[in-house]
């Protein structure tokens, strides 16, 4: 689970150090000038690209501007104005930044008791971001400096709000996060920067084949106009074909950034006689046209579970309904199943 929300504004840290009568740390400022609330669970899923140079960065982090207030000792209720609240774990733990110390504690309140997690916030940042889920993480790790700086370039390079005009490097980062979604929401990238873009996307695809489905994705979803000519070269270079499940990848994307007819074309002259359904489901099912029912018909064997999903999200046509109904007991079962699947959807 992933949650980053805009950076802070001075107004809105100046709101908070007037409610609480302090200054705020500075390194507690810049974290929260580049995002003021972030909660990170374990590692980034969904279509989220984390670079190789980052692979290491996973574990739990949290920090909430509005969370911000002095610690209050629970059996005592008094507020400690030396300790600053400035998050939840993921355990409902209160996460508490010593003003005096510029240490970084955890209130464990199945002990009632405070624990030191890190000597600083940057080594807090550096200890959770790289923490696999140890135990042993509230009493304090030992940072990795490598693993420190590495946390903190992500966060500086990842995490900051997006400029009004960005470049391609920018749009880029921004979409490995937030998603394609985001950025085209907000008009981008513009004509002149698509080409551009889709370099920068490129360049990081060829030196990172662990994503080559994050990058293939935001291809087609930030350059449209470059996919289709990419996704044909996938079969014609022999360049990717080591990638782990290149071969459904490739169908996966060649049915995503072509027209049916075409893609169906390409990916049909690779599969074999008598494929299984599941094999079958897998190089076609992105496709989504009627087109594909047609082509199945002859193909069509036992088991039809796969055979069975794929031509229901092939979109079939009243007509092809009805042929395949009048045609050998095998169609007739694979519609009667489609249908039953169907009405237990609805």
């Amino acid at each position: 689970m992933l949650v980053i929300d805009e950076g802070a504004t001075d107004a809105q840290l100046a709101e908070v150090e007037k409610m609480l009568d302090i200054s705020l740390p500075d390194d507690l400022k810049e974290i929260l000038k580049l995002s003021k609330k972030i909660y990170w669970y374990w590692t980034l899923f969904g279509k989220t690209i984390i670079p190789s140079d980052f692979e290491q960065i996973k574990g739990t982090f949290s920090i909430n501007l509005e969370e911000i207030e002095f610690f209050t000792a629970p059996l005592v209720k008094i507020k400690v104005r030396r300790l600053l609240k400035i998050a939840k774990s993921i355990d409902g733990e209160d996460i508490i930044y010593d003003l005096k110390e510029g240490s970084i504690y955890c209130f464990n309140y199945y002990h009632n008791q405070l624990f030191q997690m890190a000597s600083s916030l940057e080594a807090y940042l550096a200890i959770t971001i790289q923490n696999k889920g140890l135990a042993m993480w509230n009493y304090g790790l030992i940072g990795n400096k490598e693993l420190k700086e590495s946390a903190f370039e992500f966060i500086r390079e990842f995490l900051k709000p997006l400029v009004s005009d960005p470049d391609a490097v920018e749009i880029v980062n921004y979409a490995c996060i937030h998603g394609a979604e985001e950025i085209i929401s907000k008009g981008l990238p513009n004509e002149e920067d698509v080409g551009r873009v889709f370099t920068e996307i490129m360049h990081r695809l060829d030196a990172d084949l662990n994503h080559f489905k994050g990058y293939n994705n935001l291809i087609i979803e930030l350059c449209p106009a470059y996919a289709k000519k990419w996704i044909i070269s996938l079969w014609v270079s022999k360049k990717y074909e080591k990638i782990a499940d290149f071969i459904y990848l490739r169908a996966y994307f060649t049915g995503k950034a072509l027209p049916a007819k075409e893609a169906l074309k390409l990916i049909s002259e690779t599969i074999p006689d008598r494929a299984s359904g599941k094999d079958v489901y897998r190089l076609l099912s992105t496709i989504g046209d009627s087109v594909i029912i047609d082509w199945m018909q002859d193909k069509v064997n036992y088991p039809l579970g796969d055979w069975v999903n794929l031509f229901l999200e092939s979109q079939p046509t009243k007509e092809q309904v009805f042929s395949w109904l009048e045609g050998d007991i095998i169609y007739q079962e694979t519609v009667c199943l489609a249908l039953k699947n169907l009405s237990k959807e609805s």
